[in-house]
């Protein structure tokens, strides 16, 4: 008669070798997965503090006969000539006295003339994050009148 301990044997270290397999796939996959979460929450909050900072701006530079009056030397304060100023200052970006955008690293405003346009060009950096961004202000429409008498 054939004896079963060695069947058995066999059976109990593939076992523990299936279960150690299979541990350490579920670990790795874990590991993975919050690595990722993490990069992934980082990259959507600048996503998130630039379409803020993109929403302001394009307002502004949307509005009728709106025009850059000044920029600073160090480039980084931009006024408008509806009265409104953005300011790069303590790592956020602020809209007058409002802060609308935190977490920034760097940011830097100019303004350039294309074709009689003026166009303002925008430097936005957060952590792994650089975007220049150019936004052509809105020309002042003149309306036409004529009598068709």
């Amino acid at each position: 008669m054939k004896s079963n301990k060695g069947v058995t044997l066999i059976s109990l270290v593939l076992y523990v070798l299936a279960v150690t397999v299979i541990v350490g796939t579920v670990a790795t996959i874990t590991s993975f997965f919050y690595t990722n979460t993490e990069s992934i929450s980082e990259s959507s909050k600048a996503l998130g503090e630039y379409n803020k900072f993109n929403l302001e701006m394009l307002r502004e530079v949307k509005q009728e006969g709106n025009s850059v009056v000044s920029i600073s030397d160090d480039q980084t304060r931009i006024m408008f000539n509806s009265g409104n100023t953005f300011t790069f200052q303590d790592g956020g970006i602020y809209k007058n006295k409002v802060k609308i955008c935190t977490g920034i690293t760097n940011c830097k405003f100019r303004k350039e003339m294309q074709e009689e346009k003026q166009i303002v060009v925008v430097l936005f950096e957060m952590k792994d994050f650089v975007r220049t961004i150019e936004y052509v202000v809105t020309e002042t429409r003149q309306t036409i009148q004529t009598n068709y008498d």
